[in-house]
């Protein structure tokens, strides 16, 4: 015995059938694409961190080179054992590599590197008009303590006029 409306329910059962294996199927479309994208997004994350990480690394090498530079800076100005002649060829030959491997940093990256090794010379330049003028300086002092003995030793040999 078959029910009245049969027809009706064969069509509805196809019609939810069709319409269940395209929800189906577009669900599965979304989420393969979902997946294709986030799968995506995380190789550019990674290649950006490992250019980001070079770059960290690049970026360390050099605050480890501008440290030592400013290390030897401050031992020529401590001591005054040392040979500064050589001290100064170690130091250009530092800030060379250091511009050497400032070359290999993107500009932006790189700014403060490139301001500080440029003024470097400046630097350099008025630490030893620095260094001259306290030469100079020493050396007058010296000469103004000497007179100073000179003219009291002068002034004991003198006798004063009217005695």
């Amino acid at each position: 015995m078959k029910a009245q409306n049969d027809k009706e329910v064969k069509r509805g059962v196809i019609q939810f059938s069709l319409y269940f294996v395209t929800s189906v199927f577009f669900a599965v479309c979304v989420f393969s694409m979902f997946m294709k994208t986030s799968s995506v997004e995380v190789s550019r994350i990674m290649e950006k961190t490992d250019v980001y990480d070079k770059t960290q690394q690049k970026q360390v090498y050099l605050t480890e080179k501008i440290d030592s530079i400013f290390v030897f800076t401050k031992l020529l100005s401590s001591n005054s054992q040392i040979n500064h002649s050589m001290v100064l060829t170690s130091l250009a030959n530092q800030k060379k590599n250091a511009m050497q491997n400032l070359n290999a940093i993107p500009e932006r990256d790189g700014k403060l590197y490139r301001k500080i090794l440029g003024e470097m010379d400046v630097f350099f330049n008025i630490k030893d008009s620095l260094q001259a003028a306290t030469y100079d300086e020493d050396k007058y002092r010296k000469e103004y303590i000497r007179c100073m003995e000179e003219g009291v030793i002068i002034s004991r040999r003198n006798p004063i006029s009217g005695r």
